[in-house]
């Protein structure tokens, strides 16, 4: 089977409002809001910045809007079929510097490590108004706060996103943190109520929130492709804009060191079948994008070498473990996952973010926070055979493919254990995921983003990290049903 190819010219995908030209029904088209940036939106992004959003917002576009190649039974095909081939026309305000040769050659290698497909780009000068910043001529920047010491981190609203924070304001407590995030509304109230619980036990003004809107309009009947492995670049876009608003020369992801290797379940996953959006790599091209345009900046990567576990523990540590209960981490929400009720927000239990989150939560001795928190299904329990809030009735087959997560988060927790009990762990590591010798080289390339030092046993510090995981997985009491 061959590569599906895509050439496309979205130099006007980006519109103003999301309820005018968006609605037009046979083109792509995307709508992002700056405005909440800086206070009362007195701010304008330079051309290069501005231009980083709207290439991040096509890309996205293009990945959601053109699916991939399937077999007959809805499953993505091996290698070579699994990939698409885009050659993209992309308007910008700066055409020369995007169109430079190594630029292009920059981005090109980021999104084809980060998605496994090819890309090729043009870039074409388009001034038309696409945002609020696009009008501000001659405003002036005024960050949301101003400490000294701050940090800007990309927020997830997930446990330990929540960890996170609370890790880094209660080992600096002159630091502020300002949070940006692009999330659906829900998650968004959510996200909100984190932070008004946060609030409390910090001084006000040490917490700030931001919020990117953004909003995909695909032509209609457009088989949409789910697994968006752009996301990733699309979030650090919108991270660069938040930290040059900030004022502030760096950002941050809050994810833990196993989300940042996320190291395939079995052999069947390959390349970016498991996503790349924070991976070692993916840090390290990103910041080689920086450098090449020009922007003095660094994107870091400071938790390589903790747990969520061992995120959740600092939190506990903290006196704020109760906070976790308020933290939402499950693939199916809020698309396919309803509320209980009018305040109680509900995780499916069985996808492997939520047999993550209360993997951790036991490993930390947060028992209290998983009894507060709501679950469709409970694999700590016998597996229900009746219809649950939210879910369809329960029949043999929907127990088999509920178990798969696990069954298959097992299969590599069993690997793991095994290569880290081999009398050479670190050579059987490599051996068992060939994929982590990727995240070494880049760990070696650039050890400052992930707070190593030049020289460190980069291989002996994650054989650490992944034996400490396979530790915790010991005190995880889950279940499984014979079927």
């Amino acid at each position: 089977m061959k590569e599906a190819t895509y050439t496309l010219d979205l130099s006007n995908a980006g519109v103003y409002g999301f309820w005018g030209e968006a609605n037009r029904a046979q083109s792509t088209h995307y709508y992002l809001d700056d405005s909440h940036l800086g206070k009362q939106s007195t701010y304008l992004l330079p051309h290069l910045i501005a231009d980083l959003l709207d290439i991040a917002a096509t890309i996205a576009c293009a990945d959601y809007c053109n699916s991939r190649p399937h077999n007959h039974g809805g499953l993505y095909m091996p290698l070579k079929a699994w990939r698409r081939e885009f050659d993209l026309t992309i308007g910008v305000r700066e055409p020369d510097l995007w169109n430079d040769k190594a630029v292009k050659n920059t981005l090109e290698e980021l999104l084809q490590w980060m998605t496994d497909d090819s890309w090729s780009f043009h870039f074409r000068k388009v001034l038309r108004q696409r945002r609020m910043n696009d009008q501000k001529v001659g405003a002036v920047q005024l960050p949301l706060f101003s400490r000294p010491e701050m940090v800007v981190a990309l927020y997830s609203g997930g446990l330990d996103s929540l960890a996170g924070v609370v890790s880094i304001l209660h080992s600096y407590p002159q630091w502020g943190i300002h949070l940006v995030s692009s999330v659906a509304k829900r998650l968004d109230g959510v996200i909100k109520q984190q932070i008004c619980k946060l609030r409390p036990h910090f001084e006000e003004d040490r917490v700030a929130f931001v919020r990117m809107p953004f909003h995909l309009k695909p032509p209609k009947k457009t088989k949409k492709e789910p697994t968006q492995r752009t996301r990733g670049f699309l979030f650090f876009s919108f991270g660069v804009a938040a930290t040059y608003v900030a004022q502030r020369k760096e950002f941050v992801t809050l994810e833990n060191g196993l989300g940042l290797l996320n190291l395939p379940f079995n052999g069947r996953q390959l390349g970016a079948h498991t996503t790349r959006a924070v991976h070692p790599k993916t840090i390290v091209l990103m910041n080689r994008l920086l450098d090449t345009l020009g922007i003095k900046m660094c994107y870091r990567a400071p938790n390589l070498l903790k747990t969520k576990g061992k995120l959740c523990r600092e939190l506990r540590d903290a006196e704020l473990g109760f906070l976790g209960a308020r933290t939402i981490s499950c693939d199916s929400f809020p698309a396919r996952i309803k509320k209980w009720d009018q305040h109680i927000e509900i995780h499916c239990g069985y996808c492997s973010s939520c047999l993550l989150r209360r993997q951790a939560l036991f490993a930390a001795e947060l028992i209290d926070v998983d009894r507060a928190s709501h679950y469709c299904i409970d694999v700590c329990q016998p597996w229900p055979k009746q219809q649950l809030p939210g879910m369809i009735c329960i029949g043999k087959y929907d127990l088999v493919r509920m178990q798969e997560p696990l069954k298959m988060m097992l299969d590599q927790v069993a690997l793991l254990r095994s290569a880290c009990q081999a009398a050479r762990p670190e050579i059987e590591l490599l051996r068992s995921f060939p994929d982590l010798s990727i995240a070494l080289e880049a760990i070696q390339e650039a050890p400052q983003l992930f707070d190593l030092q030049p020289g460190d046993n980069y291989l002996g510090k994650l054989c650490s990290l992944l034996r400490c995981y396979v530790q915790e997985w010991d005190r995880f009491p889950y279940t499984l049903e014979v079927v």
